[in-house]
């Protein structure tokens, strides 16, 4: 009757926070970008300005939890750059290059990993190092931060 109900709401509850319990222990191990950082793993990322600046930087120093913007994050720590984040999400202004409405003027990320980048008309590379590096498809806080990539941030002109 009701003792045996109360026993199963009961084991049922303690069924549940062991799960949770589990859940959260494995979450914990895999927060650090999947798998173990390779020691000497270093991510390049280049500042597209009058002259290229480029900035390679080891992965495990930064925590990334959020793509492109983990990576500026460090970088403006560390005192090697600045950058801005506007209203919308998007990137107004790193290093020397900034957004301008008004002229038509946006900053534009490119990548080298594969699954990131733009696979629409629209796409379109530069060329940085001997390698063809096309536009990304996401944005600046969903880009991967791995082991030998390397992105360029650059200004486009519309209009």
């Amino acid at each position: 009757g009701e003792k045996m109900k109360r026993k199963i709401k009961l084991l049922a509850l303690v069924l549940v926070l062991l799960l949770a319990v589990f859940s959260f222990a494995s979450c914990k191990k895999s927060e650090s970008t999947e798998e173990p950082i390779p020691a000497g793993a270093s991510f390049t990322l280049v500042i597209r300005g009058e002259v290229d600046t480029e900035y390679k930087v080891p992965l495990e120093k930064v925590t990334v939890t959020e793509g492109l913007i983990s990576v500026l994050n460090y970088l403006e720590g560390v005192g090697a750059l600045d950058y801005e984040m506007g209203a919308s999400g998007m990137i107004e202004s790193v290093g020397e290059l900034s957004s301008d409405a008004a002229s038509g003027k946006w900053i534009y990320i490119y990548t080298t990993v594969e699954e990131d980048i733009d696979v629409s008309e629209y796409a379109t590379t530069v060329e940085y190092d001997g390698l063809t590096i096309t536009s990304a498809g996401v944005g600046a806080s969903s880009l991967k931060i791995v082991d030998g990539a390397t992105v360029v941030i650059g200004i486009i002109t519309y209009g």
